[in-house]
Parts: structure tokens; C-alpha cells; sequence
């Protein structure tokens, strides 16, 4: 089942890259053509990335697709290369943690505030922003727990070169 909301805050990450090509084209066709521009074109934009980030998070953990160092994490074999994938994970959920709770606050804060974005989208209150902010932090941070939780049990790779078992 989490893999299905993470299938879901992918598929909602790709609606959004090309609604922004779309919304931008049209926006760039509107200003040469008749020379006004779509006002919420821009704070819808600029907000989609902030989605797009946080809900992306998550999926692209569980895809194996963000940055490793791997000249140095080739380097490890066996337990220490085990070791150093629970620090990653431990980093990571620490980092996670920590952008659900005060995603959480900053998102109460604003709703209790009833603060709107007055440059860009007068009518949206940022609380409904901002809230993809935890949403996005504890979704990355039960996979960050899956993900250490599989590299903690699995038999895989244990062995250190030379050891039994090692050919």
C-alpha cells in the first residue's frame, strides 16, 4: 500500500513538470502574441516546485535515483559497507524528521495566521503549500525506514572480501 502512495506522489510529480512546461508556454505565447501575461502562472510555478520536491522525495529513495558518492561507496564491501549504508539512512532520517515537524509547525503557524502569499496567489493560503512540506518529510522518512530496515536484515553483501564464502 506505500508503495501505491508513492506510485500516486510520483505520478502527481510528473502532472506537475508538465503542467509547468505547459503553463509557462503559454504564458510566454500569451505575453508575445497579446502582450499580457497569466498573473498566476508564476506563484503557481514557483509553488509546484516546492510539491514537486517534497512529494518526489520519497519516490525517488524508494527508485534509488538521488546522488551517491559512488567512487567512495564502491570502495566498501560486507559489513562496512552495510555500516555506512545505516549511516546514510540514519542521516537521512534525522534530515526527514526534522522537515515533517517543523513543516508541521510553519504549516499550523500559517493556517492559524491565515497567511497568503499577497505577491503572487492573494486567494491560497499558504498553509495548503506548505503542508506538502511534512507530508513529503514523513513519506520520505518511512521509506528511509524501509530502506534501512532492508539493508539491516538482508544476508546480501555481508561477507567482507577474503572472508568464508568469498570466491
Amino acid at each position: 500500500m506505500f508503495d501505491r502512495v508513492l506510485d500516486i506522489a510520483g505520478a502527481l510529480v510528473g502532472f506537475l513538470v508538465v503542467f509547468q512546461a505547459i503553463a509557462v508556454a503559454v504564458n510566454v505565447a500569451t505575453r508575445f502574441f497579446f502582450d499580457f501575461t497569466i498573473a498566476a502562472v508564476l506563484g503557481l510555478t514557483e509553488w509546484s516546485v516546492v510539491c514537486m520536491a517534497f512529494l518526489g522525495a520519497a519516490w525517488l529513495e524508494r527508485e534509488r535515483g538521488h546522488v551517491a558518492m559512488d567512487a567512495i561507496v564502491d570502495r566498501f564491501h560486507g559489513r562496512s559497507r552495510v555500516v555506512l549504508e545505516l549511516l546514510a539512512v540514519a542521516v537521512g532520517l534525522v534530515a526527514s524528521a526534522v522537515l515533517a515537524y517543523y513543516g508541521t509547525k510553519v504549516s499550523y503557524d500559517m493556517w492559524v495566521a491565515g497567511t497568503h502569499d499577497f505577491f503572487r496567489m492573494q486567494y491560497l493560503p499558504q498553509a495548503y503549500v506548505m503542508a506538502v512540506i511534512p507530508v513529503g518529510g514523513a513519506l520520505l522518512f518511512l521509506q528511509l525506514l524501509r530502506r534501512g530496515w532492508t539493508a539491516a536484515t538482508s544476508r546480501q553483501d555481508r561477507a567482507e572480501p577474503g572472508e568464508a564464502g568469498d570466491a
